[in-house]
Order: structure tokens, then C-alpha cells, then sequence
């Protein structure tokens, strides 16, 4: 039966109680077998966030005077499914660690007692935690004729936007800002060496908080020098690549393919900053024959992670054409 119900059957029937002519009212206790009992329950309100980080959320509430005990659940805002218990506290104040950085969750608050009287929870809705670190960030592209890097970087759920600044080789700041955008696009002069650095923000009840800066190298994809496919003494075929030394670079990825295609190509070796060439006797598995189209990626080892030059590339066959793979 619904509690509500349950409850104001209680009340109708204590209401309901009549007094036959000459009894003392005072006197009355039961009457007809029903007897007069008082209404009660627990209760819960005010649940409030008091604190966060990336992965807390705590919550403080109004407790009941009988309450013996709290049991604390939660539920992801945006798919609500079932709450899931994260504990249970004397208190009225809980952490609940563990929890997603950047997401969005349903606090329940219920509360109980020995003698098992019927409660009603407290709820606290759409409890942020903070956004951590940047996910993705990558130079999405180098554009040598026009002079243009392209930047970009995976959205982070849970960010109301992103604060970013674009510095030169000496370190300067050139450019800074705040964006919506998961991308963006910088004036680049052919052979520098640029650094892109950016962290989300959220905007909770009118203040900003700040997740943590995420850093890239940003520079030119190298040029092919050349491609050829070469015989040595024993009549057996190879594949020479060199390209031109990048600045900044302290190490190169090389791909191959035999369709010039980005699906097609694979990673034959990488090497130091100091080598500009390589050469390989066989191709997936295979012989070396035909025509093939090259790139190089140029890279950056930093104490915060590998910066690469970039996914637009520069290929080049043996024939000497070149151009850019979209």
C-alpha cells in the first residue's frame, strides 16, 4: 500500500473516533477496537554538495532527530540508471569517492532506525566533479604553403570550455584565449618550432575552476628528399627514403604504402634525431617492387609526453611526385 495511503487512513481513522452521550471525554482511550496512535517518519532535507574534486563528491543534508542511520546512492545524471549504494553513515555528511572526473551524478540520501519507521529521502541533483587532465590533444596538421597549424584535441565531458595559449620557440605567448572548440588554428612560419598549451574549465555556481594544463610541440612535417627502389650486388631489390632534418625534431616516424591511401599506411622504423635516411629490403612481407608512397613524421620527446608533427602529411613515390594526404 502507498505510504501516503497508509498514512492518511491512520489520520481519518483517529478522526473518526465518537464519543456516545455521558462518556467523559477525557477518559477515552479505545473505543470499538480501534485505537488512536500517533503518525510518524523519517525524514531527510537539504542535500547539498559541499565539496569536489576529480573524483569526490561529498554532500551534507538535514538529518531526522530518529535516525539511526543515512544510506548514501548515486547515479550518473545524464543515463540515470539505478542508484548505487556508496555507503552508509552515522553522519550527515558522506564522501563518495571513485566517481568519474567531469561528470554529472543524482545523490540520494535515505534514512533509517531500529524500529523501522517509514522514511522518505533527501536528493541532490546533477553533482559536478572537476575535469582532469586533457584527453587527446594532438598537432592535427602543418600546411607549408599557406603557413597554417592546425591544433585539436578530444572533448572533455564535463568542461564548459578551454583555456589555451600559443607560445614561439623563445617561449612568448603570441596568442591566448578561451574556446568552445575542440580546434584551432595558428599563423606558422616554415621551420619553427611553436608550443601549444591548453586545459579545460567548468563554471559551477558563478566560479571557474581549472583542470591541468596539457602541452604539445607543435612544428613542420618533414620534407622527402627522395624515394628509390635500388639494386644491390646480389640483384637484390631494396627501398631507400631520406628526407630533409626537421628543426626541434629529436626523433622521425617512417610509413610506407602501396596505395596511397591513410588506411594503407604502416610504420616500417623510427629513429634518432641525427638520421635522416633508411632503407628496407622487404615490405610486408613481401619483396620490394613497384612503386611506393612515403611520409615521415618528425617527433618530440618532452618530460610531459611525444609531440608529432602531425596526421596532413607531405608523400612522396618514386617518381618524385608529392602531395598531401586528406
Amino acid at each position: 500500500m502507498n505510504k501516503f495511503f497508509k498514512k492518511a487512513i491512520s489520520l481519518t481513522m483517529a478522526a473518526a473516533i465518537v464519543v456516545p452521550v455521558g462518556m467523559k471525554t477525557g477518559a477515552i482511550k479505545e473505543f470499538s477496537g480501534i485505537t488512536a496512535q500517533a503518525v510518524s517518519w523519517l525524514e531527510v532535507s537539504d542535500v547539498v554538495v559541499t565539496d569536489f574534486t576529480t573524483s569526490t563528491i561529498t554532500v551534507s543534508w538535514q538529518g531526522d532527530a530518529n535516525a539511526d542511520s543515512y544510506e548514501i546512492s548515486y547515479r550518473d545524471s545524464w543515463d540515470r540508471p539505478e542508484y548505487k549504494v556508496a555507503g552508509q553513515t552515522a553522519d550527515t555528511t558522506y564522501t563518495i569517492r571513485g566517481l568519474q572526473s567531469g561528470c554529472k551524478y543524482d545523490i540520494r540520501v535515505m534514512p533509517s532506525n531500529a524500529a523501522g519507521d517509514d522514511a522518505y529521502s533527501g536528493t541532490c541533483s546533477d553533482a559536478r566533479t572537476k575535469v582532469a587532465k586533457m584527453r587527446g590533444l594532438k598537432q592535427e596538421s602543418w600546411y607549408h604553403y599557406i603557413e597554417k597549424a592546425d591544433v585539436s584535441w578530444e572533448r572533455q565531458w564535463g568542461a564548459d570550455g578551454y583555456q589555451y595559449k600559443w607560445l614561439n620557440s623563445a617561449g612568448k605567448v603570441k596568442k591566448k584565449g578561451k574556446t568552445t572548440s575542440t580546434r584551432l588554428s595558428f599563423a606558422v612560419k616554415n621551420n619553427n618550432v611553436y608550443q601549444f598549451m591548453v586545459r579545460p574549465y567548468q563554471i559551477i555556481d558563478g566560479k571557474t575552476y581549472y583542470g591541468t594544463w596539457k602541452t604539445i610541440q607543435v612544428f613542420e612535417q618533414p620534407w622527402v628528399k627522395s624515394v628509390a627502389v635500388k639494386t644491390n650486388k646480389k640483384s637484390k631489390k631494396y627501398l631507400t627514403i631520406s628526407w630533409y632534418k626537421q628543426k626541434g625534431a629529436t626523433g622521425y616516424d617512417v610509413y610506407v604504402a602501396k596505395k596511397n591511401n591513410p588506411k594503407n599506411y604502416k610504420k616500417v622504423k623510427s629513429v634518432g634525431k641525427n638520421k635522416t635516411s633508411i632503407s628496407i629490403t622487404k615490405f610486408n612481407k613481401k619483396n620490394i617492387k613497384g612503386t611506393y608512397y612515403v611520409y615521415v613524421v618528425s617527433k618530440v620527446k618532452t618530460s610531459s609526453g611525444t609531440s608529432k608533427s602531425g596526421v596532413t602529411y607531405i608523400w612522396q613515390t618514386g617518381q618524385s611526385t608529392e602531395g598531401y594526404i586528406r
